[in-house]
């Protein structure tokens, strides 16, 4: 028997092979992006085609206490053009008339307690066509205290892989840009909702727990806040179990080698030892960020009968899961059908686009067209040389309670699989 590798390194994000981006009904750009668009900032609202129509802004926020606020004016239209107004929220905004300059303003009312929310309108000209899009976020209209704090969700924070709610900053100004700096994350910015507040979120493995000081800065410079957060390694009786799934058994001996398993429980890019009966010097493995691991084999016909028993040991967690297989002839069993291997359910709609599912046993480079009843926007996907593609999600807190259901076909081979997306709040 010859193997050439087990377990080789796949992470998500590296793969020259393009993910699939869905887009939620409350999302209308493409791109995965943590804020769906801000005022004078954004790339749509200034335009030298006739094609499109100019939206220029007189606010960059609404200040949500129950009375109509101008937010931009719209020019481009035709004169006394009737102006559509449409959202992939479940709003309804009624028609406007152009004015004889081709010109609206457009204005908006919300209410406190809609504070957090943000909107994006795409407005068209009935006559002529041509759009363009409005984006905007409500504010507070309390006065409160001008001073950045922390409130931790938790104490301390449990290094398990997981992407976790750290805690809310807040005390910042709506719609204002907050830069977050640490060792551990780097600098990132945010925007500040319409009280003021930015939610974090943290993600460190078992081998990453320590002590990190954490810096907000606010983007024009007046004020700061430094706090620590402190990683423990989860208890390892509270870590699941590691599971295998074999999608080939026997495996049929025809001398390529390919994903016959994924091991699932693993940590995030944990590195995978494994041992086996009659078989030296296996490779290494590397879990991707959901902590899942195809496993890779090849083998002879002159292996055929040969039982396997095959250990993955989790250097990180110490956890192990021994695997049972069997080798059989080249032309034994029928075509294999396609499987998913689920990383995350129910989906968190935390408006971060990442992949939560990978599918399996599809062809090496095989295009992969995706549909569903429930979402538009569906990109196409290519698997990788192991036949593998990972599925990526986006979804807003809006989105709390949806069910997704998705339908991925392979072109050349034509299997088909469908899997259900649960969408939750981010707790």
């Amino acid at each position: 028997m010859v193997l050439r590798r087990v377990g080789a390194p796949r992470i998500i994000g590296s793969w020259t092979a393009p993910a699939l981006l869905v887009v939620s009904a409350a999302t209308l750009v493409v791109t995965a992006c943590s804020i769906p668009g801000r005022g004078p900032e954004t790339d749509l609202d200034a335009s030298d085609s006739a094609d499109n129509l100019a939206v220029d802004y007189l606010s960059e926020s609404v200040a949500c206490d129950g009375t109509p606020s101008a937010v931009a004016v719209i020019s481009g239209a035709e004169p006394g053009e009737v102006l559509a107004f449409t959202s992939t929220l479940p709003i309804s905004v009624p028609d406007a008339v152009a004015d004889a300059e081709g010109r609206h303003q457009l204005s908006w009312s919300c209410n406190p307690d809609e504070a957090r929310l943000r909107w994006t309108l795409v407005v068209t000209g009935r006559t002529s066509g041509r759009s363009g899009t409005v984006a905007f976020g409500g504010a507070d209209t309390l006065d409160r205290e001008d001073i950045l704090a922390f409130t931790p969700t938790e104490e301390p924070t449990v290094c398990n892989g997981e992407l976790n709610p750290l805690g809310t900053v807040s005390g910042g100004r709506p719609d204002e840009e907050l830069i977050v700096t640490s060792a551990h994350t780097g600098t990132v910015s945010h925007r500040a909702d319409g009280l003021g507040e930015v939610p974090l979120f943290w993600r460190c493995r078992p081998d990453e727990a320590t002590a990190w000081e954490v810096t907000v800065d606010s983007a024009a410079g007046d004020r700061s806040l430094r706090f620590m957060v402190t990683g423990v390694a989860p208890d390892p009786a509270e870590l699941p179990s590691l599971a295998v799934e074999l999608t080939e058994n026997p495996f049929a001996c025809d001398g390529r080698a390919r994903a016959f398993a994924t091991i699932t429980n693993l940590n995030p890019f944990e590195r995978v030892t494994f041992t086996a009966n009659s078989v030296d010097e296996l490779a290494d493995g590397t879990a991707d960020e959901n902590g899942a691991l195809p496993i890779r084999w090849q083998c002879n016909i002159a292996d055929v009968g040969t039982t396997w028993d095959l250990t993955a040991y989790g250097v990180d967690s110490g956890r192990s899961v021994t695997v049972s297989f069997t080798a059989g002839p080249a032309d034994s069993g029928t075509a294999i059908a396609l499987t998913v291997t689920v990383a995350e359910e129910p989906f968190v709609c935390d408006g971060q686009s990442r992949a939560f599912a990978t599918i399996g046993n599809l062809v090496p480079n095989e295009f992969v067209d995706f549909s569903s009843p429930d979402a538009a926007n569906l990109r196409q996907g290519q698997a990788n040389n192991d036949g593998l593609l990972p599925i990526r999600w986006q979804c807003d807190p809006e989105d709390d309670g949806r069910v997704w259901s998705l339908t991925a076909t392979g072109r050349s081979s034509g299997r088909t699989v469908t899997l259900v997306i649960t969408g939750v709040r981010p707790s």
